[in-house]
């Protein structure tokens, strides 16, 4: 889920596929925050977009 963008973005969340990958449009070039959570861990990651895609890892801490 975008939390942060240079312009509005929808408000919509993006489900995984089984190898835990997802994709989201933007609105643009810009600095964005993305949210990632499974309903127990969260992170909050920037990210920042120019030209082309771009390809973001994003570790879950593991439950305790």
């Amino acid at each position: 889920m975008v939390t942060q963008a240079p312009a509005p973005t929808p408000d919509v969340a993006a489900m995984t596929s089984p190898e835990g990958a997802f994709e989201l449009e933007t609105v643009g070039r810009g600095s964005y925050r993305v949210l990632v959570t499974d309903g127990h861990s969260r992170v909050e990651v920037p990210v920042q977009v120019e030209d082309e895609d771009v390809e973001v890892e994003v570790e879950l801490p593991q439950d305790a």
